[in-house]
């Protein structure tokens, strides 16, 4: 019997101890449980959003091997994969890098031409618009640019006027209405009207990407009915595997096929 009672003596009169410990002990439980948790929703909303913004449900892009920068035949293709049935629709991109100049200001991004009424099926793009307006059809000579891209000035930041709208970030803050030019890979260089501003939260493509009409990226690149990547959205995501199988079976030359 001496062994408890002394036992209980030394916990009764180390009780600050015994809390701390059962607190730690408790406090690392919980830890484990919902940090995991928080992880997982975090790592699900990242991904949803590169689904709706940027790859959809399935991505075909050309395959590495193949040395081609672009996919062929993507209006046939393109027509193809439409057909099937629980295909919502189908969006051919093309990209390339280039340089966004305005006011002295450079700022290198990557260039997104796609058709805006087709892409309206696949992505969230056209809705993630912050000033002015997204791209619509004929509108061969405007750009929408990214926010990242398009900057922002200290009075956009602080609320308050300061060195008459010193620019801080990116092209140092670029408005709907105002023109920039681009500075094309392949040396062609444009004036453009901006149309609009788009972005979402966090360091997302959206914010870091400039887009034009596909019609357009082809005429400045020398291209015709070719594609760097073509998107897919499906009724049903949970069958992409399904799908990608089916697409695969249409014999896409060169192409890589991928599931989001």
């Amino acid at each position: 019997m001496i062994i408890p009672f002394l036992a209980y003596k030394d916990l009764a009169r180390d009780r600050k101890i015994v809390l701390l410990v059962v607190f730690l002990l408790a406090f690392s439980y919980v830890n484990l449980t919902f940090f995991a948790a928080f992880l997982h929703g975090l790592s699900d909303t990242f991904q949803n959003e590169a689904v709706d913004t940027s790859t959809s449900h399935i991505l075909i892009e050309p395959r590495l091997e193949s040395g081609s920068r672009y996919l062929e035949f993507a209006a046939s293709t393109r027509k193809k994969i439409d057909l099937v049935p629980g295909v919502i629709g189908s969006s051919s991109h093309v990209q390339a890098p280039a340089s966004i100049l305005y006011r002295g200001a450079q700022f290198g991004a990557r260039i997104i031409g796609l058709d805006p009424e087709a892409d309206q099926t696949v992505t969230t793009v056209s809705a993630k618009v912050l000033k002015g307006e997204f791209l619509s059809g004929g509108h061969d000579d405007e750009v929408v640019l990214g926010e990242i891209i398009a900057g922002r000035t200290i009075e956009d930041t602080m609320g308050g006027a300061v060195g008459f709208g010193q620019a801080i970030e990116g092209l140092g803050g670029v408005s709907p209405g105002e023109k920039v030019r681009i500075r094309f890979a392949n040396g062609v260089e444009k004036e453009y009207r901006v149309r609009g501003i788009v972005g979402t939260p966090g360091f997302s493509e959206v914010s870091q990407s400039v887009y034009i009409t596909k019609k357009e990226a082809e005429s400045v690149l020398g291209l015709h009915d070719q594609a760097s990547a073509i998107l897919v959205r499906l009724r049903d995501k949970s069958e992409a595997g399904r799908y990608k199988q089916l697409i695969l079976e249409l014999g896409i030359p060169n192409a890589k096929v991928q599931t989001w």
